[in-house]
């Protein structure tokens, strides 16, 4: 088995563990599909396959098992255009399909093991062309409550997953900034109790720089009233983990990073936030530049580990290909990045974590019910290994997928 992550330019960002962060997606006892006949547990695990030419086509696969010595078949796959994201409420008993080749949804019903084709719903009446984001952006409440938070149109689109209908829209015209693009956390959203929190990062139109500033969106599903809280002390912090003390620890993802270390003037430091989420604000007297903790090392992006500690990725050097052509995204997408262990409060230490082989900087953790995973992609993009992270604990490699896994959804 091979033993890279180098990441395709499409794939960004870092993920927090969902057992420390947040409530199952949607704890409402509403159901979003059907009673499902059998038993045990289902996944849909949506996969993007290049073929000639480059051109690549997507493929939903049920699969009941994430441990397999042999890579998992898209026989009886449900094939989609393009790249294309699988998402749905957890145990939910439905997949909801869309990608970046138009602005709809259609949702696919388990039925035993199989998907059954059912309704669709369009977004673009809200003014969306595609949705070619990532499937952190949506959030299932409840089986006929879910929103998707699109970064191209700077609002959120409230849906009703059951009726299949657009239900309301939420202004984020606040998040604007001039010749930049707006970039959601790729993380699975936090929920602390009736308050949704969504990371945002800026970087310039030109993908070359990045912005001095944070953002936290805070949505209320009681009401779904928003409260938007910015800093400008740092950039591209679009990973945040919940630290022991209750208060979510936020960090420059990778990209960033790798802006930084490529041109020190297009990006600021690299940094840690503390954010109060009880009181809706950033900490004024904690910063921590990110490098201050790794002997001067690029570092970024936050995974959360076990008890409420988190892992940092920092860059070796030494594995490290770096010339004066190298993008932000093939640096954050080297296998180059090595894990170190983070102990999180009002004093921040790093330490290096022996045993895992250096990967990507840039990664994402996806929610599988009982424990998570992480999608590592072979550098010619043709296989996903999957490796298991539970309890906070990053640990084996136990499936191979074709292709590359963006999305994964506990069906029951």
């Amino acid at each position: 088995m091979f033993r890279s992550n180098l990441y395709s330019h499409r794939t960004i960002l870092i993920a927090l563990s969902l057992s420390a962060l947040i409530g199952a997606c949607g704890s409402d006892d509403d159901s979003n599909g059907p009673n499902t006949p059998g038993s045990g547990p289902l996944w849909a695990i949506t996969t993007q396959v290049f073929g000639t030419g480059g051109k690549a086509n997507s493929y939903i696969v049920v699969t009941d098992t994430l441990d397999a010595a042999t890579p998992l078949s898209l026989d009886n796959a449900v094939e989609l255009p393009g790249r294309s994201l699988g998402v749905g409420r957890a145990a939910g008993g439905a997949v909801f399909a869309t990608g970046d080749e138009s602005a709809v949804l259609t949702r696919y019903q388990i039925d035993s093991a199989a998907l059954t084709k059912g309704d669709s719903i369009s977004f673009a009446g809200q003014g969306l062309t595609r949705i070619g984001e990532y499937g952190s952006q949506f959030y299932f409440v409840s089986g006929s409550k879910a929103y998707f938070f699109d970064p191209q149109t700077l609002q959120i689109i409230l849906w009703n997953p059951s009726a299949m209908t657009i239900t309301d829209t939420i202004d984020l015209a606040e998040l604007t900034e001039a010749d930049t693009v707006v970039a959601f956390s790729q993380s699975p959203i936090l929920r602390q109790n009736d308050a949704l929190i969504m990371l945002v990062g800026w970087r310039g139109a030109d993908n070359l720089s990045i912005v001095s500033k944070a953002g936290v969106v805070v949505l209320d599903v009681t009401d779904d009233s928003v409260q938007i809280a910015t800093d400008d002390r740092c950039g591209y912090v679009r990973d945040g983990v919940l630290g022991s003390d209750g208060k979510l620890y936020m960090a420059t993802e990778a990209y960033g990073t790798a802006v930084h270390r490529l041109d020190a003037s297009a990006a600021p430091k690299p940094c840690l936030l503390r954010f109060d989420i009880e009181n809706r604000q950033f900490d004024a007297a904690f910063h921590v530049e990110l490098e201050s903790l790794v002997g001067g090392a690029a570092a970024g992006s936050l995974i959360a580990g076990p008890s409420s500690g988190a892992y940092l990725r920092v860059l070796d050097e030494n594995l490290a290909t770096i010339d004066n052509t190298t993008h932000p995204r093939s640096l954050a997408s080297q296998a180059a990045w090595q894990w170190y262990d983070l102990a999180l409060g009002d004093t921040v230490t790093a330490t290096a974590h022996d045993g895992l082989p250096a990967g990507a900087g840039s990664v994402i953790v996806l929610d599988a019910g009982d424990r998570e995973v992480i999608p590592e992609f072979a550098p010619d993009f043709s296989l996903t290994e999957f490796r298991v992270v539970d309890s906070g604990a990053i640990g084996d490699v136990t499936l191979e997928v074709p292709g590359l896994v963006f999305s994964l959804v506990q069906l029951r």
